[in-house]
């Protein structure tokens, strides 16, 4: 019975690291978004817009960054749903201290979530 809790905090923990290490790989591969602001004065550059029409699509942008930023509110929480639906699972399989290690290593996949949402 030893061995097979032991197989399976080790098919956990691996699972969590390659999930990490996937994660941080698309997320390196994007570009970093940049605020609305910034892309009206650069729409406004790129497109040589007059001042009205960079006023009018300043409150479109405006409204699209918020939306943005609230299905990552939104995928954050049900990321966090799901690590602790797996850890609600996972602890009564292993021993005390597999599930310690277990927490440690979900917070470290965790975090890749956490630093990419500026969330409430």
């Amino acid at each position: 019975m030893a061995l097979i809790a032991t197989f399976a905090a080790g098919a956990m923990t691996g699972g969590f690291l390659t999930g990490r290490v996937i994660k941080d790989a698309v997320r390196h591969a994007e570009q970093p978004r940049q605020p609305s602001a910034l892309t009206v004065d650069r729409l406004r550059k790129d497109l040589h817009l007059k001042t009205e029409q960079a006023d009018k699509l300043g409150p479109v942008l405006t409204q699209m960054d918020d939306e943005l930023s609230n299905l990552r509110s939104l995928d954050l929480r049900e990321t966090d749903g799901i690590f602790s639906r797996a850890k609600a699972r996972v602890d009564p399989i292993i021993c005390a201290g597999a599930a310690a290690a277990i927490t440690t290593n979900s917070r470290r996949a965790q975090a890749p979530f956490r630093g990419s949402v500026a969330g409430p």
